[in-house]
């Protein structure tokens, strides 16, 4: 059977309600597959650091350590669990993931352009006069773009480290 604090008993979505004699199974029935795949890596080693998403009564992560212990004899006699709510450096390295996706793409538009069309202006020699000047009219467009892309960017990364020295 298991014993909870109370910070873990909410972090597994059980309230704050005291209730003895549970096994670890009925505690994760507010989690993903009701925390089989964590039992299971449980029951194979004497330390397990692994994840559990909890489904209600709201969605959290968790990150979870679990050492086993023995008594005098040294014969296994339980284990003992660490939660560590991981929600928001979850959500945040999402947030990451998706906004260098999004940079990378505006970055990669007017850089393509760019290269097109200097590329073009390299490779043939005999473009008329008012098309060379259209393409590098483009370029310049394109570059202050980009010059102005690179500069927020900048920006974003003084504001988070708090640093005001580009």
């Amino acid at each position: 059977s298991s014993d909870l604090n109370d910070k873990a008993r909410f972090l597994l979505g059980n309230g704050f309600k005291k209730q003895t004699g549970l096994y670890l199974q009925d505690l994760l029935v507010n989690c993903q597959d009701k925390g089989k795949r964590f039992l299971s890596e449980i029951t194979d080693s004497d330390f397990v650091t692994s994840e559990l998403k909890v489904l209600k009564p709201v969605n959290k992560d968790l990150f979870v350590s679990c050492s086993s212990f023995e008594d005098i004899d040294g014969i296994k006699s339980g284990n003992v669990f660490i939660l560590r709510d991981v929600t928001e450096v979850k959500e945040i390295d999402r947030l990451k993931s998706d906004f260098i996706s999004s940079v990378s793409h505006e970055l990669r538009t007017p850089l393509t352009s760019i290269l097109g069309f200097s590329g073009t202006i390299l490779r043939r020699k005999n473009i008329p006069e008012q098309t060379k000047t259209e393409f590098l009219e483009i370029i310049e467009k394109e570059s202050k773009r980009l010059s102005v892309l690179i500069e927020d960017l900048l920006n974003i990364s003084k504001i988070e480290t708090g640093n005001n020295s580009y």
